[in-house]
């Protein structure tokens, strides 16, 4: 910027000193035309700035116009442009606001999903501890129910045994026997029946040998004593066996309770991971959408905004531009008015040469613009062309040419 305006300092310079040396050229053709004492020169120069001045009115009227387009540019493009810019800017904003969103959903739906899988793999093990448990129970009820089921269905063949007046003591024995087999059978209720045994039986039961003691022979059993202790007995087994079953049926409901309710979390867990997979999933799609568009609007962004900078430079370096040429051309028109001014006046047109006053002229015509190289030369072929009346102004004349060997800014 340093550099722009200390050219634009010498260029003006240079305008400057032009302007001095075209001064000089029509100070000094004005000596010459009036040195002959005719107005017909006077009038051709005359006419010749008054060309030039409608010349630089249309030009400066032509710039106005063109600078007037291209300001209509400069604003149209800058309002355009920021508000390109704001948009982008706000686009920027609510892309950085989705991003973190979809960010912040993509961590919830992983949270929830692997508290999800912990639940599920929770209850799957809940479920399978259940089954184990279930199968455990119900191997222990079907021995005691197979236990219980055999000892009542010895009782009942005894007990009918027993109840013949003459019964089969073979028959009888093997129902007692096993009855006395029985697990659940009380240990007492053992020795009885291994005592009856014993007293019914000539051969004695090698399994019952032990019991056949001194007392126990002394003892006189009732088969009716008997049959009553196998009542007992029955009633106890058949209501030990009902509730065993009354038990495992409650225990298999809670089960199946248990395993259901397991099972429909399960369902239930897996479902929801399915949904928040999917959201999961969508969310990672909106948010790759969402960091692409972000990366394209502030590239855009950064793009418009550069252009707006070296265009709002631009136009005011043209704004600038066009100002100081529409001064100079002031500037000329007004240099070139006064000279025909000058011209015009009693003290050049006629036979008044001597009463021309050079200085006024010289104050004129310093301020002529450099586009008057045209006129320069126009002078100079016109001097060339027209004797003069003294050897003395025809000197003058002639040196009045030197400017035309100097090159213009």
């Amino acid at each position: 910027q340093v550099h722009f305006r200390t050219h634009r300092n010498l260029r003006h310079r240079s305008i400057f000193y032009y302007k001095m040396r075209t001064f000089v050229l029509i100070a000094l053709f004005a000596v010459c035309a009036t040195a002959e004492s005719s107005d017909a020169p006077i009038q051709k120069v005359i006419q010749l700035m008054q060309n030039m001045v409608a010349k630089a009115k249309t030009e400066k009227q032509d710039e106005q116009v063109a600078f007037s387009a291209y300001n209509q540019f400069c604003t149209d493009t800058t309002e355009s442009k920021t508000k390109a810019i704001a948009a982008g800017a706000a686009r920027i904003d609510q892309l950085s606001t989705d991003i973190a969103k979809y960010s912040s959903d993509i961590n919830s739906d992983a949270k929830a999903i692997a508290g999800l899988n912990a639940d599920v793999s929770k209850w799957e093990a809940d479920a399978a501890a259940a089954k184990a448990q279930r199968k455990a129970e119900n191997g222990e009820y079907e021995a005691l129910n197979r236990d219980l089921s055999e000892s009542v269905d010895a009782l009942e063949r005894a007990i009918n045994t027993l109840k013949k007046q003459n019964y089969d003591r073979k028959q009888a024995e093997e129902s007692l026997l096993q009855v006395k087999k029985s697990a659940s059978v009380p240990a007492s209720a053992k020795r009885v029946i291994a005592a009856f045994l014993a007293t019914s039986s000539k051969k004695q039961d090698p399994d019952t040998a032990f019991l056949a003691a001194p007392e126990a022979n002394a003892y006189e059993f009732q088969s009716s004593s008997v049959i009553d202790m196998l009542k007992g007995l029955l009633d106890k087994f058949d209501e030990e066996r009902n509730t065993a079953q009354r038990e495992e049926a409650n225990a298999l409901h809670a089960f199946n309770m248990v395993t259901q309710d397991l099972t429909d979390q399960v369902a239930a867990a897996n479902e929801e991971i399915g949904e928040k997979t999917s959201e999961k999933a969508s969310s990672e799609k909106d948010k790759a959408a969402a960091e692409g568009d972000h990366a394209d609007t502030t590239s855009v962004h950064a793009e418009d905004s550069h252009y707006l900078k070296d265009l709002n430079a631009l136009c005011q370096q043209k704004s600038d531009d066009f100002a100081a040429r529409q001064s100079l051309r002031a500037d000329e028109i007004e240099a070139l008015n006064k000279a025909i001014e000058i011209m015009s006046s009693d003290a050049v047109s006629g036979s008044g040469s001597k009463h021309l006053n050079l200085a006024q002229t010289a104050m004129s015509f310093v301020q002529l613009r450099a586009t008057g190289n045209g006129l320069q030369q126009k002078a100079a072929n016109y001097l060339q062309r027209r004797p003069l009346s003294s050897t003395a102004t025809r000197s003058a004349c002639l040196r009045s040419r030197w400017p035309l060997t100097h090159s213009s800014p």
